[in-house]
């Protein structure tokens, strides 16, 4: 059917079909808007009967004009479903209203337990789904995935992601979990349906189950007002070719992973990272497990376990790790460290290094650091932070409040990993208002501990650590009343923390003040002592030492 004779056709039925089709939309919980956005997708929906008077006595002729086109070919994928549902494909006219009520009502309120607001926006989405095969296929892709573990909660919970979802064809879903259950990946049924679900497969997806029931604009034969989509045999044959030689790649691939490189657990690969099965094994894997074994030097024991833990380093090219491998060479980094690095830091290989890695080691020479090589093979990550967000707010808090220079970054360089709101300025501002010279206090000291040995190894408490979480628990509060703080509020904050303002004397002095002698003993106080974790006169035995004006 030529388009120019469907617009005949719609024109000669819009008067009547449209309008009971818009009120049969508005019926079932649809907006103008909704319908404005199903119709401008999905024209054909309007050719569609919006009741049940029509069908029996056209499903016949109807059976008798779609077989006669299917029958052109043997063998047809009909959009990832076997040529033996063409049959179904031929029975499937369904009313507007069956439809709409079957997937607004039934499917996405009912048993997703989607508002009607949520559940609009998924069929403005995918306007597919109000189709008598869209709306039967979204079914069994629910029930397919419940069969996998996936909740139905867990299902609706994803709201941006479930339309997509939702759109494949349940045939071919069922032979992606097959190939994934298979002996070529190993993955637990249970492992499965997390994986379907989860935005990161959607490439995998795309590949082996591309979605179908988005819009019926062409192809459609129509007939009494109903709308039939007519496969395109040559299209059809095309991609049932494609679907099998991506699954014989991706055999491939599973294959050369775990006996050529090692992968013991292919599942877990996979799973972390799914576009690993679309990768062609000798033009892609195979280069990049060479550069890392020849080129980097990682051992045939490190490399696998390296790769399952970073799978996501298969997919980058060689030139880009190279890129990376150069440039640390070029800043001083030893060779032999290279190893060491990768193995402790892989995501290293996937940066770029313009955008990324030359202004950290700009930064880290502004502030002092000449032997920039051997900094970084001290602490690798560091490549990764951003200067403006982290590296420049924690020195500035570093040099402000605690008056130190580059020289305490260089001893514990660790200290850029530290997160500045929950564990460095709670810490310093503790140590401060205890009247502890922050001087003299290492960095290294400062923070390498947990909390509990922080307060009692280091602040000098004698309470299992119970002071300082008190003390924490009220500086986060306070943080949140003022709706988050900026690292320089937070800079500013500490370096005005009065010393000794949560009550009593400073601690870690002597005390000069001896008790009068006595009529009858002349005996005097002993001075206290000058230990750190002397904290009987500091004042912490006060119940309102806490209170929320000290900080």
């Amino acid at each position: 059917v030529s388009d120019s004779g469907e617009d005949a056709h719609l024109n000669e039925m819009g008067g009547s079909n449209l309008e009971s089709v818009i009120n049969v939309l508005l019926h079932n919980g649809l907006i103008g808007t909704d319908i404005v956005s199903i119709m401008s997708h999905t024209p054909s929906l309007a050719l569609m009967i919006s009741g049940e008077e029509q069908i029996l006595e056209e499903k016949a002729q109807r059976k008798v004009e779609v077989g006669s086109v299917l029958n052109s070919s043997e063998e047809l994928m009909v959009d990832g479903i076997d040529e033996t549902d063409t049959e179904d494909v031929a029975t499937e006219v369904q009313t507007v209203y069956d439809a709409s009520k079957q997937v607004l009502r039934l499917l996405l309120c009912d048993s997703l337990g989607l508002r009607k607001y949520d559940a609009r926006k998924i069929i403005r989405s995918c306007p597919g789904l109000l189709t008598s095969r869209g709306s039967h296929s979204a079914e069994q892709v629910i029930e397919l995935m419940t069969s996998l573990g996936v909740s139905h909660s867990a299902l609706a919970r994803d709201k941006s992601y479930l339309p997509v979802l939702l759109s494949r064809s349940s045939s071919s879903l069922f032979r992606l979990v097959a190939f994934l259950s298979s002996d070529a990946v190993r993955m637990t049924v249970d492992s499965i349906g997390p994986l379907l679900r989860r935005k990161e497969c959607s490439v995998l997806l795309d590949a082996t189950a591309p979605a179908e029931y988005s819009s019926l604009r062409k192809g459609m034969l129509t007939d009494g007002g109903v709308a039939v989509r007519i496969p395109d045999p040559n299209k059809l044959i095309s991609r049932s070719e494609d679907i099998s030689n991506i699954y014989r790649r991706m055999r491939s691939t599973a294959s050369f992973l775990r006996f050529s490189v090692g992968i013991t657990d292919l599942s877990k690969v996979v799973a972390s990272y799914p576009r690993v099965l679309l990768l062609d094994s000798l033009g892609q894997v195979s280069p990049v497990v060479s550069f890392l074994r020849d080129d980097i030097g990682l051992d045939q024991e490190t490399l696998p376990k390296m790769i399952q833990a970073f799978p996501v380093i298969l997919g980058v090219s060689v030139t880009e790790m190279r890129s990376v491998t150069d440039y640390l060479i070029s800043i001083e980094v030893k060779a032999d460290s290279l190893p060491k690095i990768i193995r402790a830091f892989p995501a290293v290989l996937t940066m770029n290094v313009r955008s990324k890695m030359k202004p950290v080691v700009e930064y880290l020479r502004s502030i002092g650091v000449v032997n920039v090589g051997r900094f970084i093979t001290r602490i690798p990550p560091i490549l990764g932070y951003s200067v403006e967000d982290e590296l420049r707010p924690k020195w500035r808090f570093l040099s402000y409040v605690c008056e130190c220079d580059f020289f305490e970054v260089v001893r514990f360089p660790a200290y850029f990993s530290y997160p500045l709101e929950r564990v460095i300025a709670p810490r310093y501002h503790y140590l401060k208002i205890k009247g502890l010279p922050l001087q003299l206090v290492s960095a290294d000291d400062v923070l390498r501990y947990g909390d509990k040995d922080f307060a009692n190894m280091v602040a000098g408490d004698q309470d299992g650590g119970k002071r300082y979480a008190q003390f924490v628990k009220i500086w986060r509060s306070k943080v949140k009343e003022r709706g988050g703080m900026t690292a320089l509020q937070i800079t500013d904050m500490v370096k005005k923390a009065r010393p000794n303002a949560l009550g009593g004397k400073p601690p870690n002095r002597v005390s000069n003040n001896r008790r009068k002698p006595q009529p009858r003993k002349q005996q005097t106080q002993r001075p206290q002592s000058t230990t750190i974790a002397n904290s009987r006169n500091n004042g912490f035995n006060d119940p309102n030492i806490f209170r929320p004006s000290a900080i």
